[in-house]
């Protein structure tokens, strides 16, 4: 909930240029936090268990985070309320599911989604299983893979800014599903690891650009847009924990990443000859 409200104000406080940056900021304190916060939290259960780690970590930075939304935030005019409470929910999923290139971008949105899944899911234990490493060496890879998907998501924008919200979004979705293809196919494991971390980098920097496209697809219905995009990344992470899940049991993990890879291709070529870019003309 709290990120599709956090989107929208980006794209109703900051101007067009400015927007990719701040969404690129976003995205990556997603996978700061997962690398911070996964540590942290077990080493605090490990002292004092889940109690401890609730009232130490968990429940501060949430109150931190509301004490700076009421400081920070600027406050509705009422003009701007009231221009709001006439509209419906009912009138909000109207307007999305009736523009064609905004429903492309949430389908685009969900089939990358599922692809980035072959790596979040299944990457780990095709290691341990395949490959024969170690729970340390595991541990390690998760790192890189959040620090890759960081830097991917924070130097997005210099591409969108550059080439285009479409553009970016589309390639980095292609790169994806080409890399997650191929991953299980590797003859040794560092192969396999760099096609991986390349896989979440260009992942980060598609999750930027396709936030970036999305939240300009219906500017009077941004929050409804935004909730839709964040309802479709979840079914799209579903889907693809299920398809991989059923690669694996009728083929083993080689038919894992080509299944999960063709998605992120299908969500590329979708997004390229069906989405428009509304702000092209504006840049």
């Amino acid at each position: 909930m709290v990120m599709p409200m956090t989107t929208t104000l980006v794209a109703k406080h900051l101007p067009l240029q400015k927007r990719a940056r701040a969404i690129g900021l976003l995205m990556a304190t997603l996978s700061v936090s997962f690398l911070i916060g996964a540590p942290v939290i077990s080493y605090i259960s490990d002292i004092g268990g889940w109690r401890l780690a609730f009232l130490v970590y968990a429940l501060p930075f949430p109150l931190l985070g509301l004490l700076l939304d009421f400081k920070g935030l600027p406050q509705e005019s009422e003009s701007e309320q009231t221009s709001t409470s006439k509209r419906s929910l009912a009138d909000g999923y109207k307007g999305v599911l009736s523009n064609r290139s905004a429903v492309v971008c949430l389908l685009g949105n969900a089939l990358s989604s599922a692809t980035f899944a072959g790596i979040t899911l299944y990457s780990i234990s095709f290691y341990r299983q395949h490959f024969l490493v170690s729970k340390g060496m595991a541990t390690y890879f998760m790192i890189g893979a959040s620090l890759s998907y960081t830097v991917g998501a924070l130097i997005s924008s210099r591409f969108v800014n550059k080439l285009g919200r479409k553009p970016v979004t589309s390639i980095s979705a292609f790169l994806t599903g080409v890399f997650i293809f191929f991953f299980t196919f590797a003859p040794n494991l560092w192969l396999s690891i760099g096609l991986t971390l390349a896989g979440c980098l260009f992942a980060g920097m598609r999750v930027t650009a396709n936030v970036s496209l999305t939240i300009e697809q219906v500017p009077e219905f941004r929050g409804t847009v935004m909730s839709i995009s964040a309802a479709s990344a979840n079914m799209g992470s579903a889907l693809g924990s299920g398809l991989g899940g059923l690669a694996l049991l009728w083929f083993n993990y080689e038919a894992v990443g080509p299944s999960l890879g063709l998605l992120g291709l299908a969500s590329a070529i979708i997004v390229h000859l069906f989405a428009v870019d509304p702000t092209r003309e504006l840049l």
